[in-house]
Parts: structure tokens; C-alpha cells; sequence
């Protein structure tokens, strides 16, 4: 993998040791052209297809909210978006990690035994972001999803033939954001 001091984020296992993001120095230009490298040297497999298109609800255990079928809501647009999209970005923010289950009741903490290691969530999860993000052009769902992505990147060793598929969708819809970003800042 690509290793250049200007974007080192998306190396090392970043499940068991994310990233902290503190104290990210600025390279001004070199930083994105660094950012673009590290995103072009993924491997990219012909066939290409949304996560959402690919991964299916799982079955709901006890009363805990499952994961992966609150962001298959979410991109559905089944979900209350204003109430969801401040928590999930919250609970990423904090740790770098979302559990398979939250429990029920507010605050929504993590169902720990559920573990954190199930990548179709965070392919889910980047998905929303970039949706979401192409219709409210907040910034902190553009910077949580360049997160989420540093963190797929990293894993992609461990991702199946069907999860690559969706993380080189998610690439493609990743560069149009941050195009999106670019084009608002210099208009």
C-alpha cells in the first residue's frame, strides 16, 4: 500500500487501532494530491455495485437496534434522517467504529458482544454518508465519510470479492463529494 507522510490514514489495522486524526498537519495541495494516490492505488475490480444493492437486513435480536438494517432504513429513506445521521456520526466519530447493535433506548450504546469487525456496516454506513452528504452538503458528513474510507482501505485485504465491488462504488461516489466540496469552495 501507499505510504506517503502526507496522507498516512488509510494504513495499518484500523479496526483494532484507529486513527486519531489529532493534530493532522496541513500540506495544502499535497495533502488532497497525496489523498487522491492513496485512493487510486485500491484495487478496483470491473464489476461495481452499491453496498446497499448487495447486502441484505439481518434478523433483529432481543430489543437492540441492528446496525445494518437501521442504515438499509436509512438509505431507503424508511428512518428519521434528522434524528439518526448526528448519533451515527457521533458514535464514529468517537471510537472510529460502529457496532453490529446499539441498544433501544437513548443514548443508543453499543451492544459491545455484538462486536465491531462486520465491514458490509461500515460499507453501509460510508453509503448513507455520501448520499446524505450529496443532498445536505454538510461538511461533517464529507469528513466522516473520508474517515470511514481511510478505514475500509485498510481492510481491504479482508474484503470479499462482493465488499470490493462496493468500496470502488463508494471510491467513485467519494471523489464526486470531495468534487462537490471543491467546486463550492472555489465558486
Amino acid at each position: 500500500m501507499f505510504n506517503d507522510e502526507r496522507y498516512p490514514y488509510a494504513q495499518g489495522p484500523l479496526l483494532e487501532q484507529p486513527n486519531t486524526y489529532f493534530y493532522t498537519r496541513y500540506h495544502g495541495e499535497a495533502f488532497l494530491d497525496a489523498w487522491l494516490q492513496t485512493r487510486s492505488l485500491a484495487s478496483m475490480p470491473e464489476n461495481i455495485s452499491r453496498p446497499s444493492a448487495d447486502i441484505s437486513q439481518s434478523s433483529v435480536e432481543n430489543n437492540a437496534i441492528v446496525t445494518r438494517n437501521l442504515l438499509l432504513d436509512l438509505i431507503n429513506h424508511q428512518a428519521e434522517q434528522a434524528y439518526w445521521w448526528p448519533r451515527l456520526v457521533k458514535k464514529f466519530e468517537v471510537k472510529k467504529r460502529l457496532f453490529a447493535a446499539y441498544q433501544s433506548e437513548p443514548p443508543h450504546r453499543p451492544v459491545i458482544e455484538s462486536g465491531y469487525q462486520d465491514l458490509d456496516i461500515y460499507l453501509l454506513f460510508a453509503e448513507w454518508l455520501v448520499i446524505s452528504y450529496q443532498h445536505q452538503a454538510k461538511l461533517q458528513l464529507l469528513n466522516t465519510l473520508l474517515k470511514v474510507m481511510d478505514t475500509l482501505i485498510s481492510q481491504q485485504k479482508q474484503l470479499f470479492p462482493r465488499q470490493q465491488n462496493n468500496i470502488a462504488w463508494l471510491l467513485q461516489q467519494e471523489k464526486v463529494c470531495v468534487s462537490q466540496l471543491q467546486q463550492t469552495v472555489i465558486a
